[in-house]
């Protein structure tokens, strides 16, 4: 049975009242790669189908620091559609944007990040996770916000090396928040195959 994959693109702004949604094409690249003949779907309202899994995709600026229109309206749009998620009991994750997005529904604290573009290692730090074996992994970032903290029903799993939080989970949902853009790799991540197909799908 073909799995199925909602993502939620990012908005926007063509010209002064026009606005489009986008989305990253290396996402269809990824999905294909990690899952056989996944059945994707562009999520754009909460009248979602039935899924097996929601990514909220990056792009966009969450809006404690951001004045754009088309900023207001993703976000606005995208809060109603995790409620949606959560309702439907649908996992979910959040990429960059997606999990600051998630990390602020359950207000958690953002703040201006530096030294967060390129390549830097990230920390295990929940003890008592089963699903990693490795202490640390190598990955990708490319945002100007970071997580500072999140509070209950989130808790943290990895860290940078200036204590940002670069990975977080639900305790008792299928939701998870990541920092990094596991589409922008060339190969799938050891890493990131876990968090898809062993946590999210399995």
């Amino acid at each position: 049975m073909k799995l199925k994959i909602g993502i939620v693109p990012s908005i926007k702004q063509n010209y002064k009242d026009q606005f489009s949604y986008s989305i990253d094409f290396n996402w269809f690249t990824f999905f294909k790669k990690i899952f056989k003949n996944p059945d994707i779907k562009i999520l754009t309202n909460k009248k979602m189908p039935k899924l097996d899994l929601v990514v909220i995709t990056g792009g966009n600026t969450i809006q404690d620091f951001s004045k754009k229109k088309e900023d207001k309206l993703r976000q606005d749009n995208n809060i109603s559609l995790f409620k949606e998620i959560l309702k439907k009991k649908i996992p979910c994750i959040g990429i960059c944007y997606g999990a600051q997005l998630i990390s602020q529904f359950y207000s958690g604290n953002l703040i201006k990040s530096k030294n967060h573009v390129g390549q830097h290692t990230i920390t295990l730090v929940d003890k008592k996770n089963n699903f990693f074996k490795q202490k640390k992994f190598n990955v990708n970032s490319f945002h100007d916000q970071g997580i500072k903290k999140i509070k209950k029903p989130l808790e943290k799993i990895f860290i940078s090396k200036d204590g940002n939080i670069e990975m977080f989970s639900h305790k008792k949902k299928k939701i998870l928040g990541i920092m990094w853009h596991p589409e922008r790799n060339p190969n799938i991540t050891k890493l990131d195959k876990i968090i898809f197909k062993k946590i999210l799908c399995n």
